[in-house]
């Protein structure tokens, strides 16, 4: 395996990191409550994903359904907090929407409608992530204890709504899942965890095998947490991850400083420095065998 590594200084000092943190929240939480018609509290769990626009490889179909899980599950004490998760790829965009760039320019504080679009597609009614997200409105989730919002574009700063960068908006967060049905390696988590953003991945990405294989298999504890998925566990999958976003929106504020400090030093083992050398393996071999396949020609 060659995994990715990461160069630890792409990731903002203590200072830059807590602005990010404090504004990307408050972007994301006006626009969630703008969209949602209410105003969202200052302590709603930020939960992600992100990537490529792969509805099954990359696990955005049970992430939506774990987040269904999350918002029919009884209520118990400390499910008061609301739950913003956000679903952040890119897909076939139209535009802004006009309603939601105005309200945000004009700093209104009243709601655009229900929705959860931040940018109108060219295929709307039939985009599988908008298809999924209005089922499941339609039957009464997602606009309750969890709030869906899907932002359809790439993050590059200029998207006319959001307006920041993913690596600055990625401090903002407090968990991400990446649930991937394939995945060779699986930067996104990496990129999460390097950021103190604690991750929930599987079992089916070069990442995930690298946690199971070298770090306890704990959020509390190495800032990842791997989801077992295979051809005929989809069901027990995304109850999982639905526990798993329920205990981070239910842990204390020392155990989430801890969560993000785990993460951290997790990401700290993945450094380009300690990772080189698997490349220099992998290139030794291919060089070893090439070498074999020429002698043998020229016999």
């Amino acid at each position: 395996m060659t995994p990715n590594g990461f160069e630890p200084d792409f990731v903002p000092g203590s200072r830059v990191y807590a602005r990010q943190r404090q504004q990307g929240r408050e972007r994301l939480l006006q626009i969630g409550s703008l969209l949602k018609g209410r105003n969202l509290a200052s302590d709603t769990l930020l939960v992600a994903t992100s990537g490529r626009n792969e509805y099954r490889n990359k696990g955005l179909d049970i992430y939506l359904d774990a987040l269904a899980r999350l918002e029919r599950a009884e209520s118990t004490e400390n499910t008061n907090r609301e739950v913003l998760a956000l679903v952040l790829v890119p897909a076939w965009v139209k535009e802004p929407s006009a309603d939601l760039s105005f309200d945000l320019d004009s700093h209104g504080d009243s709601p655009v409608y229900p929705d959860y679009l931040t940018h109108r597609l060219n295929n709307e009614d039939c985009d599988p992530v908008a298809c999924r997200i209005r089922h499941f409105e339609e039957i009464g989730y997602f606009n309750n204890k969890v709030n869906v919002v899907y932002i359809p574009c790439y993050l590059d700063g200029d998207d006319g709504i959001v307006n920041v960068g993913y690596y600055d908006l990625l401090p903002a967060l407090d968990l991400t899942v990446f649930p991937s049905y394939y995945e060779p390696w699986g930067y996104t988590p990496l990129e999460s965890i390097a950021f103190g953003v604690p991750t929930v991945t599987s079992d089916k990405s070069g990442f995930g095998q690298w946690i199971l294989g070298n770090f306890a298999d704990d959020i509390a504890v190495s800032g990842v947490k791997v989801i077992e998925r295979t051809d005929s566990n989809y069901e027990v999958a995304a109850e999982a991850i639905a526990c798993q976003i329920a205990a981070q929106r239910d842990a204390s504020a020392s155990e989430t400083a801890e969560a993000r400090k785990a993460a951290t030093a997790t990401a700290a083992k993945a450094d380009w420095a300690l990772f080189a050398k698997h490349y220099d393996k992998a290139f030794a071999v291919a060089q070893s065998r090439a070498s074999e396949r020429q002698a043998k020609t020229n016999k």
